[in-house]
């Protein structure tokens, strides 16, 4: 991907979960040599973030603040919610946290399509794509990793 990004000269933002993050220091610290933003996804990806309650909601985000700083040397200054879900307490957790929220205006559903090709004709078939749009991808696996079972 970085290698497609560099090849079209495009500047992308990375919203990471912090945990995977750390699983690929290598990775992030490319991401960032590589002169694309490094974001906030939070820590641990939870299933129930939109009905968390303010203090959960600032341990997780927070944590994930330190740890993509920790791993690139830059604060995120941005946070996209998981599933774009959001809540009450959301807007002054970010607040306190000093980070604006981000979110998508096209979606690739890549989760639920195995074919790369067929995210793309999603995306770009019979639209008029702004250079400003912001696309989603959820890319948790590569093909190859994935089981049997999620394909």
């Amino acid at each position: 991907m970085l290698d497609l990004l560099d090849a079209f000269n495009v500047r992308a933002t990375f919203f990471c979960i912090g945990a995977k993050a750390q699983c690929h220091p290598a990775l992030v610290g490319e991401i960032v040599a590589r002169s694309h933003a490094l974001e906030n996804h939070s820590q641990v990806h939870v299933h129930t973030f939109s009905v968390t309650f303010p203090g959960s909601l600032t341990r997780e985000i927070d944590t994930a603040q330190h740890t993509l700083e920790a791993l690139s040397g830059e604060c995120p200054m941005f946070f996209r919610a998981p599933a774009d879900l959001r809540n009450l307490f959301l807007e002054p957790v970010l607040h306190k946290l000093d980070l604006r929220l981000a979110a998508w205006t096209w979606h690739g559903y890549d989760t639920r399509e195995r074919y790369p090709q067929r995210v793309a004709k999603r995306l770009l078939d019979g639209s008029t794509v702004s250079h400003r749009a912001t696309f989603c991808f959820c890319t948790t696996a590569t093909p190859h990793t994935r089981s049997k079972a999620s394909r």
